[in-house]
């Protein structure tokens, strides 16, 4: 019995690893559906609603994540990484068809929901599923965008919004809003990547990878993570002040605030060169964006109260 969980957790590890605003704990699902309702009656539908968003999330999340697992194996072994792959308590074929599976799951959803809701659920996924499944794939097609920083920049630029769009969709019909939160999120999805390949860019090497850390100097990442971070704000800001979203999400002008202060600043001063101690202002990004996220959703609750 302890090893049937200990397989069970390593597997849920696989598939909510990395941890992000996404999974474990479904941030962005929630966020989402708090920015999207109009009312202030939480009602059963509400609740169906809310829920289909958190298990679209999982479910899609948890497939990619296990997808990229999978065909990263021999990377990780190398790397000295430990889940249930590199231990070989699971096999390669069983995380294939898992995540295989996961990926059918979850546009099996999207269409069921795209029926149910009378809504085109299913393009934004399946445009989601097919960018995400070449990012990491060298099994099948080879294609493996992620070795390449092109190939990583269009993933990105591409899966958020998608990714993002399908969401709201369960959430709401419209589609300019839509829009707006798939934009804002594009944005902060790029970021985040430029962000990732800084800590990357050792592993990136010897794996042999030419990801955004491996081409460009750190102090370019920086630089272009900083100036998508804002841009991410400012379409939300400029979203409530237009009236496409509440006025409530103004609250965002605290972390954003808080991030011109503590980080695009200081690295301004700094002519975005990183030094010893830069991972206080890095880690500002990091806590500023999940404050957004909180606070978009209290500022809808107190517009709809």
């Amino acid at each position: 019995m302890a090893g049937t969980q200990r397989i069970l957790y390593g597997v849920a590890e696989l598939c909510l690893t990395p941890r992000s605003i996404f999974s474990p704990i479904p941030y962005f699902a929630i966020f989402l559906y708090l920015l999207s309702i109009n009312t202030h009656t939480f009602t059963l539908q509400c609740l169906r609603a809310l829920s289909w968003g958190v298990l679209f999330t999982l479910v899609g999340v948890s497939a990619s994540n296990l997808w990229n697992h999978t065909n990263d194996l021999e990377d990780d072994i190398i790397a000295g990484k430990e889940n249930l792959l590199t231990e070989g308590q699971m096999s390669k074929r069983s995380a294939l068809a898992l995540s295989t599976l996961l990926y059918a799951s979850s546009i099996a959803l999207s269409l069921h929901l795209t029926h149910t809701l009378g809504r085109d659920i299913w393009m934004p996924l399946l445009i989601w599923a097919v960018i995400t499944w070449l990012y990491s794939d060298k099994i099948f097609t080879g294609a493996r965008l992620k070795s390449h920083y092109i190939g990583e920049l269009l993933t990105y630029i591409v899966a958020y919004p998608c990714f993002t769009l399908t969401t709201w969709l369960i959430y709401s019909e419209n589609l300019l809003q839509g829009m707006v939160v798939a934009s804002a999120f594009a944005f902060l999805g790029v970021s985040g990547v430029l962000l990732k390949d800084l800590k990357d860019i050792s592993g990136d090497r010897r794996a042999g990878l030419r990801t955004l850390g491996v081409i460009f100097p750190p102090s370019t990442l920086i630089h272009a993570s900083c100036i998508l971070l804002m841009l991410y704000y400012l379409t939300l800001i400029i979203s409530g002040i237009t009236s496409i979203f509440s006025i409530g999400t103004l609250l965002i002008l605290i972390p954003f605030a808080y991030y011109m202060k503590k980080t695009f600043l200081h690295f301004t001063r700094k002519n975005w060169r990183l030094s010893e101690g830069d991972h206080i202002p890095i880690g500002a990004m990091m806590m500023t964006t999940y404050g957004s996220l909180l606070l978009l959703g209290v500022g809808s609750l107190i517009q709809i109260a």
